[in-house]
């Protein structure tokens, strides 16, 4: 019995002893699957860090901005002359030449006096007899010797032969055609020697210190446009002027369906010509826009236009935007926040919604965003 006592004690003993390090054991097991199990936990979430996106972005800001339509033309002389005889007579003399610069008052060309001499002459002798006849009028009514109304009658044919005298020297005056504003010659048809009638033209006076540059512009723009606009022109010269709108024509081409406008354009330096080729920039509204490089144009799934920026959250978002000008640098656009974080690189390869990673861009390498304006 005291042998099976000891056994006892001994099995009871092992058990323990057993449980002990089971226990211990079991622990370490359930710290390593723990630790394990963080371990997985963290490595997916360094995967979905892994997963993301980078783009770089650009802050932008908006800025005023002029919108404009721009439409071909060509300049035209806006004071052009065509002076005419007022009398008739032989061209004795052609005092220009085509081309030629004059002043207002410098003569063009020369008519021959014919008998005008004579007639005036004759007018000035019945002036003399009118005025006695008149003054004899008078003194005879004071004496009681005629009517009043002989004064009357004295006092018509004195008036009428003043007034004879006036025309008379007035077309001896008309013999000298002369430039009615300073310009240049365009064109000088007359010919010495050739019979000149009253209406027929001398000569044609171009004054090109202001111009007229003419364009057509759509029906669909026609209503957004008003008399009194400013205007840039640029000739294919080279050269920029600046000038207002001042003509809109009532109606249509009836080919083209295009209307008539006409841009006054000071000239001093008479560097535009007639019939130049040009360009007219009307000024209309001005709002707030950016200006962006082209390339960062894109389609969303509905095929609008826009570009995709970067939100606080690091969300991409899709904005529509209106193309206002299109520039060989660049677009300006509207339809944005005056303060966007657009994705100057990446963009194509995100959507609407998805988380990314931002690289800011490189102030020194805004040209690849924007160009020069």
């Amino acid at each position: 019995m005291k042998i099976r006592s000891s056994l006892v004690g001994a099995v009871i003993f092992c058990g323990l002893i057993t449980a002990y390090i089971g226990s211990g054991y079991l622990a370490q097991e359930k710290e390593k699957a723990d630790e394990a199990a963080q371990a997985k936990q963290l490595l997916e979430r360094g995967n979905v860090v892994e997963k993301l996106t980078t783009v770089e972005t650009l802050r932008l800001n908006s800025k005023k901005y002029t919108a404009t339509i721009s439409i071909p033309a060509q300049s035209e002389t806006l004071n052009k002359v065509r002076v005419a005889a007022e009398t008739g007579g032989i061209v004795l003399e052609k005092a220009v030449i085509k081309g030629q610069s004059v002043q207002k008052g410098d003569l063009l060309c020369r008519i021959d006096l014919g008998t005008r001499e004579t007639e005036l002459a004759q007018a000035q002798a019945g002036l003399i007899k009118a005025e006695i006849d008149y003054n004899s009028a008078v003194k005879l009514v004071k004496l009681g010797h005629a009517a009043k109304t002989t004064v009357t009658a004295r006092k018509a044919g004195l008036d009428g032969a003043t007034a004879a005298v006036k025309r008379a020297e007035k077309d001896i005056e008309r013999v000298e055609i002369r430039s009615p504003i300073n310009g240049v010659v365009e064109t000088i048809p007359a010919k010495v020697g050739s019979l000149l009638s009253p209406g027929t033209e001398c000569a044609t006076i171009s004054d090109a210190t202001t111009m007229l540059i003419v364009g057509n512009i759509s029906e669909r723009d026609i209503g957004r446009i008003s008399v009194g606009l400013n205007a840039s022109i640029s000739m294919i010269t080279g050269d920029k002027f600046k000038g207002k709108l001042t003509y809109i024509a009532a109606a249509a081409n009836a080919s083209t369906r295009t209307f008539r406008v006409d841009v006054s354009v000071d000239n001093p330096n008479l560097l535009i010509r007639d019939g130049m080729t040009s360009q007219i920039s009307i000024e209309l509204e001005k709002t707030k826009a950016h200006f962006i490089k082209k390339s960062l144009l894109t389609l969303n799934e509905s095929g609008d236009i826009g570009v995709r920026v970067v939100n606080k959250n690091n969300n991409v978002e899709f904005y529509k935007v209106k193309v206002l000008s299109d520039k060989k640098s660049g677009v300006w656009v509207s339809g944005l926040k005056d303060e966007i974080n657009i994705i100057s690189i990446g963009h194509e390869y995100v959507e609407a919604g998805q988380k990314v990673l931002i690289a800011v861009a490189n102030s020194k390498d805004t040209s690849n965003v924007l160009g020069a304006k």
